[in-house]
């Protein structure tokens, strides 16, 4: 008589992300986002997305 045991997909992370995992990625590119929509104090808040 077998029992069927679900694998252990969900893994305990370590709080930070090892580098080069694609959770370090998605944070870098996150935070890069955020500095390109600063943006440019003349602007005004339009995002650089219009190409003006």
């Amino acid at each position: 008589d077998q029992t069927f045991v679900f694998p252990d997909i969900y893994v305990e992370k370590s709080s930070e992300a090892e580098e080069g995992s694609m959770e370090a990625l998605q944070k870098q590119f996150m935070e890069d986002e955020k500095q390109r929509q600063r943006g440019d104090p003349q602007r005004a808040g339009v995002t650089d997305w219009f190409g003006l």
